[in-house]
């Protein structure tokens, strides 16, 4: 279902009034539920989201290690860089994406995406400054990957997991694995490893962090 939107709704983003005219006339909002998939790898793209609230995951699948891998994540006042990068170049998603809560998104069409990067200067910055975050992101996370271990990884990740304001993170170890590019098994292995010196506590489901640690 449709969600009309105003302009006052798209004051997280840095356009100009007349582009949030444009926005409000031209495009209407969509609310993605918790875990829904929005997009699929190899999906065609033919619009961006403007996420209003909420927050997804983006996720590559990788057939040679049978595993999928974390991007990154795109929240309130972003839009998704890989959707943007398959628009622009008129290539299949790369990656899926997947609510992580509740999420209110505009539906730009691809066709306005072209004609606005010409006309709005705000707009063509929006964009590249979207991509160039997109690629950093990137960067970050294979250099995590290949410089820190994943009991290392699991640390951070827990430490700061940016959807979950309490201490018990509702994650499966299957889920975690998925979040730090790493097996079930390992993950497995070393959470019961960190539970025995008092960090964390296990749970069918959640993982809950002592106080001293969050």
């Amino acid at each position: 279902m449709d969600i009309k939107i105003s302009k006052s709704d798209l004051d997280l983003f840095p356009f100009s009034d007349e582009l949030k005219n444009q926005i409000v006339e031209n495009c209407s909002a969509v609310l993605q539920k918790k875990g829904e998939i929005a997009l699929k790898q190899g999906d065609p793209v033919h619009r961006i989201p403007l996420y209003l609230s909420g927050e997804s995951v983006l996720s590559r699948y990788s057939l040679e290690k049978d595993k999928n891998y974390v991007i990154c994540r795109v929240k309130a006042g972003e839009t998704c860089p890989t959707s943007l990068s398959s628009v622009l170049t008129h290539q299949l998603s790369p990656i899926t994406v997947t609510a992580l809560i509740d999420s209110i998104k505009v539906i730009v069409p691809s066709q306005v995406v072209f004609d606005w990067q010409k006309k709005y200067p705000s707009w063509a910055k929006f964009l590249i400054k979207t991509l160039a975050s997109g690629y950093a992101c990137v960067l970050d996370n294979f250099h995590q990957s290949m410089t820190q271990t994943v009991e290392e990884r699991i640390a951070q990740f827990l430490s700061s997991a940016i959807y979950t304001q309490s201490r018990t993170i509702k994650l499966t170890h299957e889920e975690l694995a998925h979040e730090i590019g790493s097996s079930r098994v390992v993950v497995s292995r070393i959470l019961k490893s960190l539970e025995t010196t008092g960090m964390l506590q296990l749970g069918r489901g959640v993982i809950t962090l002592n106080s001293s640690q969050n």
